[in-house]
């Protein structure tokens, strides 16, 4: 069994398109939510997510876009973003967003989530304090928790007997090898918007039989990209930020 891992597409239909070239050959797409925000394609993307991901959960924008968070939570480029994401949304849309679930448990493998186990749309996994909350919330039987929000591309890997946490660094991409001796947080990167100075999409595939996990980098059409946000009228910060990965 291969799943395919993605994160925070944020509207960016050019990566989304190009990573899921990568993934036709896994058994599944799972989707740990962000769908919407700053870019220019927030309905196609949701469709595209819609057609092809067996789980879809929901990120803070994707809420906020649907009006189930408040906007003050956003800095002010988001924030604009969202507002204008709101105006865009069709109706279906807004039925599919609205309906996701925060955490979800997949085939007993792994624990899927946005944020954190703690607060599933708004903690940001930043630092190893805040990964071992989240490993302490895992249920009995799971070794592995996948999480998206940061646009960091990393993991953590946490050896209960020895209480001693490794951070480990994807910004390139690379693999991990699953071991019974410790519990893991995978951030397989932003799919639309990385934020750990490489501009490349990243994602993430997951070999249950071979107990390893790949986050690969792939380049795409960032000038379309950058060039619809600027013709929608998109803040030019929100642009300006693909091509340097943050």
């Amino acid at each position: 069994m291969r799943y395919g891992i993605i994160s925070d597409i944020h509207g960016n239909l050019e990566a989304l398109e190009r990573v899921l070239e990568e993934l036709r050959d896994v058994d599944e797409v799972i989707c740990l939510g962000d769908i919407v925000g700053y870019g220019a394609n927030p309905n196609e993307c949701c469709e595209l997510i819609r057609e092809v991901c067996s789980v879809v959960l929901m990120g803070n924008h994707d809420a906020a876009a649907v009006g189930m968070m408040d906007l003050r939570w956003f800095n002010p480029f988001a924030r604009d973003a969202i507002k204008w994401t709101m105006q865009q949304l069709s109706h279906e849309n807004v039925k599919f967003l609205k309906s996701l679930g925060s955490v979800a448990r997949v085939n007993n493998l792994f624990i899927a989530v946005h944020g954190s186990l703690r607060e599933p749309l708004e903690e940001y996994i930043l630092g190893e304090d805040i990964a071992l909350a989240s490993i302490k919330r895992m249920p009995s039987g799971v070794r592995v928790i996948f999480c998206g929000h940061t646009h960091i591309a990393e993991a953590y890997k946490w050896f209960p007997r020895m209480k001693v946490m490794e951070r480990i660094s994807f910004s390139s991409g690379g693999s991990i090898r699953i071991s019974d001796e410790a519990y893991y947080i995978i951030n397989c990167g932003s799919v639309g918007q990385p934020r750990d100075y490489n501009f490349r999409a990243s994602f993430g595939i997951y070999d249950v039989e071979a107990r390893e996990i790949k986050v690969r980098r792939l380049e795409y059409d960032i000038n379309k990209a950058a060039q619809k946000i600027e013709e929608a009228g998109l803040p030019h910060t929100l642009a300006q930020r693909l091509f340097l990965g943050m």
